[in-house]
């Protein structure tokens, strides 16, 4: 599961245009963005218009085997026309013996 949060810190309405948004793992803008975020809950009221100061945050589960199919540190960040997340980074461990 990974929690996003949407922050607007400027001084005007800001679109929050969910048709744009990409998810970014290791680089690489994901194909299947768009179904991701547009499938299961999202913010309460829904998507539209993030007033000065508003936030919303919802999440979004990413199958391990799909997206994350190695045991190693990915870097992932989000990104839209209008705004680009801070980097995470998620790390698959191996198995304890």
């Amino acid at each position: 599961m990974i929690a996003f949060l949407l922050l607007n810190d400027s001084e005007t309405a800001q679109s929050t245009a969910p048709e744009s948004w990409e998810l970014v793992i290791d680089g690489k803008e994901l194909e299947d963005s768009r179904y991701i975020f547009g499938n299961g809950p999202g913010p309460t009221g829904g998507y539209g218009t993030l007033a000065p100061g508003a936030t919303f945050n919802f999440g979004k589960a990413l199958p391990i085997a799909k997206y994350f199919s190695e045991l190693r540190e990915y870097r992932i960040s989000w990104k839209s026309r209008y705004f680009q997340s801070s980097t995470v980074i998620v790390k698959i461990p191996a198995p304890k013996p």
